[in-house]
């Protein structure tokens, strides 16, 4: 028997809460669901990502305004609450996923601001599609139909345009984390206008071949440059994707042209 499955059957229990013992996450605590990946109980999921953004810091403000779309169980949106003064704000609308953020915040005691609705290109009700493993739900149909033979259930959930609750609320990101199961595009269409005036950077995981064209057109069209975290170099192929080493895929992080020079020599 495998040591994951010896992990997830003899020595963790279901809804157990954890505390990560290494890494950057470590201190945060977790309850258990078997259908996260084992290694964010052992400190080791996304460490890579956790690591850039740790030796990064000095890109973004000291009181920085955190946006996690895509939130699931709340490891970034925990991550960036450790630090007192950040204001942080987690986008989630799947029923299980919200369910795990909202526990996991508790009991940690830190401050997120949980918004239970998915970012798209509008504001309202839109079609979400669930298939056996909640990690996979989405708002497109094909996404949640991959690796799966199974029935999906669609719902109606409640989605929001980050237009319409910035400029409504006059709350503006510097960072945005993007982690939406195939869906940048749909994110995109709804925050033109906050981009264009306040010019975040992002994080993005980029699940598709669509997704990862949908994400080099947009630096090409709103003027970002685009570092691939896991490989730890820039992107110097905007119109190129998975496999292609100089292209877009993978985690990226998308910085803003004006401020590339500064960036640049901090990403060395």
């Amino acid at each position: 028997m495998c040591l994951k499955r010896i992990l997830r059957q003899v020595l963790l229990k279901e809804g157990e809460c954890l505390k990560i013992p290494l890494g950057p996450l470590r201190g945060l605590k977790f309850y258990f669901d078997s259908s996260v990946a084992i290694r964010l109980y052992l400190g080791q999921l996304e460490k890579k990502v956790f690591h850039f953004i740790q030796k990064n810091r000095q890109l973004f403000p000291r009181k920085m305004v955190f946006f996690d779309v895509g939130a699931s169980f709340g490891m970034y949106s925990l991550f960036f609450a450790r630090e007192k003064e950040n204001t942080v704000y987690a986008f989630e609308p799947g029923p299980i996923p919200l369910g795990l953020l909202q526990k996991n915040i508790s009991i940690n005691e830190l401050s997120v601001r949980v918004i239970p609705r998915a970012c798209s290109d509008k504001t309202g009700k839109a079609a979400f599609y669930k298939n056996h493993y909640h990690m996979m739900w989405s708002l497109s149909e094909g996404w949640a139909r991959r690796d799966t033979s199974s029935e999906l259930e669609k719902i109606l959930v409640p989605t929001i345009s980050l237009d319409d609750f910035c400029y409504q609320k006059n709350i503006f990101p510097d960072l945005i984390k993007v982690d939406i199961e195939g869906c940048f595009g749909l994110m995109l269409i709804g925050s033109e206008k906050m981009i264009k005036n306040k010019r975040p950077y992002f994080i993005i995981e980029s699940h598709t071949p669509e997704e990862d064209d949908a994400i080099g057109k947009f630096c090409l069209n709103s003027k970002y440059t685009a570092f691939r975290i896991n490989s730890g170099k820039l992107v110097t192929n905007l119109l190129a994707t998975y496999p292609d080493e100089c292209g877009v895929w993978g985690t990226v992080f998308l910085i803003p042209s004006e401020k590339s020079p500064a960036s640049k020599i901090l990403l060395k």
